[in-house]
């Protein structure tokens, strides 16, 4: 077993003999990395037009084109403030 701390930065106090490592793992993961986020659902034409532009942008980064990725991950932004909000 552990016990989380309440202390800042937070720690993490493991038993000498104490097992379920794991469920420690899993809780670091959310602590470090948050929460799965949910997948983004565009509701209007407009969001569905920024989702195509920001894909343009991963594609473009994936590349290796930054400058242009950056240009589309703007533009994206610009159009839809869900999608900027999700991202």
């Amino acid at each position: 077993g552990y016990w989380v701390l309440d202390a800042t930065p937070r720690q993490w106090v493991l038993r000498k003999r104490g097992g379920n490592l794991e469920e420690l793992g899993r809780e670091l993961e959310r602590e470090i990395n948050g929460e799965q986020p949910a997948e983004y659902s565009p509701l209007t034409e407009a969001d569905r037009h920024a989702s195509r532009i920001y894909d343009e942008g991963v594609a473009l980064a994936e590349a290796g084109d930054m400058k242009g990725a950056a240009a589309r991950f703007k533009q994206a932004a610009a159009t839809s403030a869900s999608l900027t909000a999700h991202y």
